[in-house]
């Protein structure tokens, strides 16, 4: 009985680490992707027709993921 305890907290312990690991790798290069959108758009502010066509893809795929990992990490704390 006590194997089966330990067991499940193991598990639960190497789940917690990888959503850990998982929300971040989603967290960092969202965060990366949106800064450098706004880098090039304040570098490119002159021509901002052109720019919005490149910038906002990115900016969309890089809010995507920082949400994602938001709710990796609100269903880790809920469970």
């Amino acid at each position: 009985m006590k194997k089966y305890f330990r067991r499940k907290a193991k598990k639960a312990a190497n789940d917690e680490g990888f959503e850990l690991m998982a929300s971040k790798l989603f967290l960092y290069p969202g965060l990366l992707i949106i800064l450098s959108a706004l880098a090039y758009l304040m570098l490119n502010f002159s021509k901002d027709n052109l720019s919005v066509g490149m910038w906002l893809p990115f900016m969309f795929i890089g809010v995507f993921l920082v949400l994602m990992s938001l709710l990796i990490k609100s269903r880790k704390s809920n469970s």
